[in-house]
């Protein structure tokens, strides 16, 4: 399989030689279209690793650049990693809405003597919510990850309002 968005493609397999056959494929494509594949960008990441092989046993060639097995890589915005692949993601969502949020803070959104609580929210809603959810959708989250989620966000809507951070919920 190869799940595709513009510029962005991922090579699905359970099997190493498969995986060759697909990279050779589109590097004899890529060739015949005089479209250059940038093999520092290409990463490969192994998920369910079998015990019995060992990650310097695997690697493949694209074009004529070998191809190393990585911790971890972007797809589409999220992270695709061997351990703790949701973690990262919560991460990495949660940083981009604290940076969007810290970015709309020159025009208000901070709640203390900043805009109305009502245009805050909406701004919020509209801005920093679609950064913090993206992806989120085809993650397994569990409980844990979830409350660190509406803990963020909890905090953010304490913020806007101007209460403080012990306020009940």
């Amino acid at each position: 399989g190869c799940p595709t968005c513009g510029d962005d493609i991922a090579f699905l397999s359970n099997n190493h030689q498969e995986l060759q056959c697909m990279l050779s494929v589109a590097t004899h494509h890529a060739r015949q279209s005089r479209v250059t594949i940038n093999p520092t960008k290409t990463k490969a990441v192994i998920l369910n690793k079998p015990k019995k092989i060992s990650k310097s046993d695997l690697n493949w060639t694209l074009g004529n650049t070998l191809v190393y097995p990585s911790e971890d890589t972007t797809h589409l915005g999220l992270i695709r990693a061997e351990l703790k692949e949701n973690n990262l993601n919560i991460d990495a969502r949660i940083s981009i809405a604290r940076r969007t949020l810290y970015s709309l803070m020159n025009i208000g959104l901070h709640g203390t003597n900043g805009l109305n609580p009502q245009t805050s929210y909406k701004i919020y809603q509209s801005h920093v919510i679609p950064r913090l959810l993206y992806g989120m959708e085809i993650l397994p989250l569990n409980q844990n990850l979830l409350d660190i989620m509406a803990r963020f966000h909890t905090n953010t809507l304490r913020n806007i309002q101007s209460l403080p951070t012990r306020t009940a919920t």
